[in-house]
């Protein structure tokens, strides 16, 4: 049963809400030192938590069809809501562990802290963050490694930039989303490295507006490809540069059809299957306590989705970059920082 709780929403306006860091509060000695896991027994309790709406065509929406996913599979009870401020993403993993969830995820980094203020004292819930600092005995972080995908696009758009400017916009500065640009750049400089590469952050995940405006002067200035990873913000970018015949990358799912001509690839992630994963293994009691759990493109959970009316058009060398660089990020050829590096 999907559960939408828009009461998080009230409850924040009435109490307000900070961004203040809270010392970490004690468990009971010895709880996640003794961790077991056991198979789930009656209902299987599955709870998401997002930075934004779960129709943003991107981030938000990608968790939310994984989490369907769980429900129709494994035949969990789900329930979601959109918690952005520190204080929401506390009292909303606090309610959904009072009520006997077993999986609690936080679909981003920025999840991580708040998870643990709250982890320690419910050892019987597995807490799982998308990207994260924190991992302890029932707080697990799952990495997609999409700075592999980022590399590769970004020696893509090396081969594909006219005026030599290629712009990043993000949401937040975080990590899981810095090391995505820092391989895009990194990509880019594998074939140029005189090839300018800007970085701008909104400071916003839902603010559209702010993002078609900021594409909008970095096309001014001359940035011909622009590749925004920051959620809703990514559709304004989007917008922008489909109504500018530009260049542009999506992010998280395939989104050619926000931009048919200009879109070149989106930077894909299969959460439906790693989030599956997560929940198998928690709904079986095989998870592992402590764990930071790593997909890449080894794993088959992220990849570079091509645009079929683009790719049609490219020359057949711009094609084989992909496939020669895939094979080396998946031998260990190619460094490229993760998040915990950045």
């Amino acid at each position: 049963m999907l559960i939408v709780m828009l009461a998080v929403a009230v409850l924040l306006a009435a109490v307000g809400c900070t961004d203040a860091a809270a010392p970490v509060p004690d468990p009971d000695p010895g709880l996640l030192e003794s961790l077991e896991p056991a198979p789930v027994e009656g209902p299987f309790k599955v709870a998401l938590l997002v930075p934004s709406t779960v129709t943003d065509k991107g981030w938000s929406q990608s968790a939310y069809e994984a989490l369907l996913l769980i429900e129709r599979y494994l035949g969990a009870e789900i329930s979601y809501v959109e918690a952005g401020p520190r204080q929401a993403k506390i009292d909303a993993a606090t309610r959904f562990a009072e009520e006997g969830y077993h999986l609690i995820f936080g679909h981003g980094f920025q999840y991580s802290e708040p998870f643990l203020q709250v982890s320690p004292l419910y050892p019987k819930t597995v807490f799982v963050t998308a990207g994260g600092e924190h991992v302890t005995g029932n707080q697990l972080v799952l990495e997609n490694m999409l700075e592999q995908v980022t590399y590769v696009a970004g020696a893509i758009a090396a081969n594909m930039t006219e005026t030599r400017k290629i712009a990043c916009i993000g949401g937040v500065n975080i990590p899981s989303v810095a090391k995505t640009f820092e391989g895009f750049r990194r990509g880019i400089h594998s074939v140029d490295p005189s090839i300018e590469v800007h970085i701008s952050y909104v400071g916003s995940w839902d603010n559209i507006t702010g993002g078609y405006e900021e594409a909008l002067r970095l096309i001014d200035e001359g940035y011909d490809i622009l590749y925004p990873n920051a959620n809703a913000v990514g559709l304004g970018v989007i917008k922008a540069a489909d109504e500018n015949g530009v260049w542009v990358f999506g992010q998280s799912i395939d989104q050619s059809d926000l931009s048919p001509e200009y879109m070149i690839a989106s930077m894909t992630e299969n959460h439906r299957n790693s989030y599956m994963e997560i929940a198998t293994r928690v709904q079986e009691g095989t998870w592992e306590p402590g764990q930071r759990v790593q997909f890449g493109l080894s794993q088959g959970v992220i990849d570079l989705t091509w645009n079929d009316q683009v790719r049609r058009e490219l020359p057949p060398e711009i094609l084989v970059i992909q496939h020669n660089l895939e094979g080396r990020i998946k031998a260990g050829e190619i460094y490229i920082p993760s998040e915990t590096e950045m």
